[in-house]
Formats: C-alpha cells, sequence, structure tokens
C-alpha cells in the first residue's frame, strides 16, 4: 500500500500560506441561510491533493468530499459566548443529516449536513452550540474541567464524554435520533481507576462503545513516548487494560464502532518541521478482548502537501451503495493558521 510520506520545507510553507488564503476567502464567502434558532457556516469544498485535484485514491479509502468550515460573522454576533473551534470528537445521527460534537473549550456543536441521494456530502449550512455542564448543571468553564478530548453514544441513548487534565468520564442525557444539543447536569461514569494517574494532558481521546455494551478507550499517549499505548476494554466495575502498537510518531485521537464489532481508529501526527500526518486504521471485532495487544491495520495515510490538518473526530456510517462512509474532522486549536476541515472517504469494508 502506497503511503504519503511527510514532505518538508515547501510544503509546510505552503500550508501555512494556504490556511491564511482560505481564511480570507471563507471571510467574504456568503454563508447559506440558516433556519430558526441556528447560526449560518461558512464553507469553501477543499480536494484531497490541492495540487492534483482529480487524484481521489488513498490507500484502501477513496475521498468522496471535503469543505473547510468557518463561522460565518452572524454566529459569532449571536453566540458570543460559544467560540468555534477545538472540535475533538463527533458523532453522526442515524440519518446522516447532522453531527454532534464535543470541543475541548467546554462546548457542544450541532451541524448540520446535506447531503445527496448517495450520500455525499454536500455542504454544512448551520451550527449551533450549547455549553457542557458539571454535575450540578453550571457550565464548565475553566480550561482544566472543560477539556474534553473524547465521546461516545451508549444504547440506551445517553452521550460519554472524556475528559483530560480533569481525567474522568461523564455521562450526559440524550433519548432523541437526531443528536440534539444535551441538556442538563453531567452524571459520573464508572471509568477505570488508572486513567487518574495519566499525564495531565494525555488522557482518553478515543473512545467508542461495543456490541454488548462494552467499551473501549485509548489513552492519547505522552509524544515520542517509547513503547506501546495505554487502553482499557470492559464496563463500570469490570475493566481490563490493553496495549496498543504505536509507530511512525502517530497517536489515537478518535474511535468509531462498526456494525461487525470492529472499530475503526483514528491516529494524528505533528512535527513542526513536517506539519500534521493522519492514519486510519482497522481492528477487527475478535482483536478487542482483555489484556490484548491491539495492532491496526492501515488503511490510509496521509501528510502534506494533501489536505490535512489535526484531524481528531471520526465518525462512520453504511453507505447506499456498500460499504462505509467514514468522516473526519479537525480541531484547529483556535488557531488562525489552523482550519477546521470535515473529510469524506469511502471504504469497502474488510
Amino acid at each position: 500500500m502506497r503511503r504519503h510520506r511527510p514532505i518538508r520545507g515547501r510544503a509546510v510553507l505552503s500550508y501555512i500560506l494556504r490556511s491564511a488564503l482560505l481564511a480570507l476567502v471563507l471571510a467574504f464567502a456568503v454563508p447559506t441561510a440558516p433556519a430558526a434558532d441556528e447560526a449560518p457556516l461558512k464553507t469553501l469544498p477543499v480536494p484531497l491533493d490541492p495540487m492534483h485535484p482529480a487524484i481521489t485514491r488513498l490507500g484502501a479509502l477513496d475521498y468522496v468530499a471535503g469543505f473547510v468550515l468557518m463561522p460565518a460573522p452572524t454566529l459569532l454576533a449571536t453566540k458570543p459566548a460559544a467560540p468555534w473551534g477545538g472540535l475533538s470528537d463527533m458523532m453522526l445521527a442515524p440519518d446522516g443529516t447532522a453531527l454532534l460534537s464535543v470541543a475541548d473549550i467546554g462546548w457542544w456543536w450541532r451541524l448540520t449536513l446535506t447531503r445527496d441521494a448517495q450520500g455525499r456530502l454536500t455542504g454544512v449550512p448551520t451550527a449551533e452550540a450549547a455549553p457542557l455542564r458539571d454535575l450540578v448543571g453550571a457550565p464548565l468553564v475553566k480550561k482544566f474541567e472543560s477539556d474534553a478530548e473524547s465521546m461516545t453514544r451508549l444504547a440506551d441513548g445517553r452521550w460519554l464524554v472524556g475528559f483530560e487534565r480533569d481525567h474522568r468520564i461523564w455521562s450526559y442525557p440524550g433519548a432523541d435520533a437526531a443528536v440534539s444539543l444535551p441538556e442538563g447536569p453531567a452524571t459520573s461514569f464508572g471509568a477505570p481507576a488508572e486513567i487518574r494517574d495519566l499525564p495531565e494532558n494525555n488522557g482518553i481521546e478515543a473512545m467508542a462503545e461495543l456490541p454488548g455494551g462494552r467499551l473501549l478507550m485509548l489513552a492519547e499517549g505522552e509524544e515520542d513516548a517509547p513503547g506501546d499505548g495505554k487502553g482499557w476494554i470492559g464496563k463500570p466495575g469490570a475493566w481490563s487494560p490493553v496495549t496498543i502498537r504505536r509507530s511512525d510518531g502517530f497517536r489515537p485521537t478518535a474511535l468509531a464502532a462498526l456494525p461487525s464489532g470492529g472499530v475503526l481508529l483514528l491516529e494524528r501526527y505533528f512535527t513542526k518541521a513536517n506539519g500534521p500526518g493522519a492514519r486510519i486504521s482497522y481492528l477487527p471485532a475478535a482483536s478487542l478482548a482483555g489484556n490484548a495487544r491491539l495492532e491496526p491495520t492501515l488503511l490510509a495515510e496521509w501528510h502534506l502537501p494533501l489536505t490535512v490538518d489535526n484531524f481528531e473526530c471520526l465518525a462512520v456510517t453504511p453507505a447506499p451503495e456498500g460499504g462505509f462512509y467514514i468522516f473526519v474532522m479537525s480541531d484547529d486549536n483556535q488557531n488562525p493558521l489552523q482550519r477546521t476541515l470535515l473529510l469524506q472517504f469511502h471504504w469497502a469494508g474488510a
């Protein structure tokens, strides 16, 4: 399988200049008119390969569509307390018309999606936000308490959110299939006790519910740390450790469960010399057991000069023609030189 390797110097400079240019273009774009109680987003379509837009194959995946997302001025004007960016994980609505994302600055974001008859993404017209709340219903304000990095949805409709710095898992009520913004206070969830010992900024970065109600969660791990990464599998009161093979400086950022019981894994990479990189891999159901060493099968890896940023969000849904649509979204770190990208790929399946 061909891998796109890091390209130094010129590609990194091009990435910075392209990001600044896109921000300028989006600043003058005309947003789609929003529905009631929603605010518009500006979007700009992007190819997989800016230098060769006709290229759509990436490892075992096919590129379907992608957009740069930026709030329209009215979004900032009507919701001044909800700063855009920092999106850390996401889940799709069952009908594919919306996604719910959690931001590492203490906010929920719900984005509406438009898709054609084949399920291909055609736009992201609107967004709305609500604060993440604590155990008594007060908004999370301080970074130490609001750094949400992972999420999944349980079979009973509840949302689980993994936080780092103050390492913990909280649950939030949710019953509707339309992924409405969660309301109400959080409830403590019985996470593995060992997560309290994780490094401050390297907590539970990836989480997914498996068949039978088990959960798989992976810690991001420290940059350049030797050896395998850490994780846990199980349920409250019955957790088992797992390890995951790490290589080439990549670290886990998200998991998405498949109908087969397996999962997809998103990993990221970054150095100042080479810029960002991303990987999508597959873990079969049979490998997901307590005390196992997880060895992901690589599906795709990409670096500059391809369209890439700090990808932290992952979602998967069956495609009408067979196989799966995979969505990834990036955390811009609220940095003007980074972008919020939402990309869609097609995978034929294992």
